[in-house]
Order: structure tokens, then C-alpha cells, then sequence
């Protein structure tokens, strides 16, 4: 006879606010990247076409 409910139901409930959440913090933490390379991209390619111009 079970007392109590089984721990793996606790943590099944749990998976899907979790992952959730992760999804979430991933999509900003990928937006914010995704800027800063792309500025660091077209501030190379200025460097590199400024450095064409003078040579």
C-alpha cells in the first residue's frame, strides 16, 4: 500500500515549466549574441574596407 506519491510524477509535472523557462532565457540570451556579433561583423567589414581605401 502507497502513502505517498511517487517522486517521478513530481519531477514529470515539473519538466514542462522548466523547460519552458529555458526556452525562454535561451531565445534572449541568443537575441542578445546575435546583435553583438552582427556589430562586431560590420564594424570588421568598415575596418576592412577603410583599410582597402588607404592601401
Amino acid at each position: 500500500m502507497l502513502l505517498y506519491e511517487p517522486r517521478v510524477a513530481f519531477y514529470t509535472q515539473n519538466a514542462e515549466k522548466k523547460q519552458s523557462i529555458n526556452a525562454h532565457n535561451v531565445s534572449i540570451v541568443r537575441n542578445v549574441f546575435r546583435l553583438i556579433l552582427f556589430d562586431n561583423a560590420t564594424a570588421f567589414k568598415k575596418s576592412w574596407k577603410l583599410g582597402e581605401e588607404v592601401t
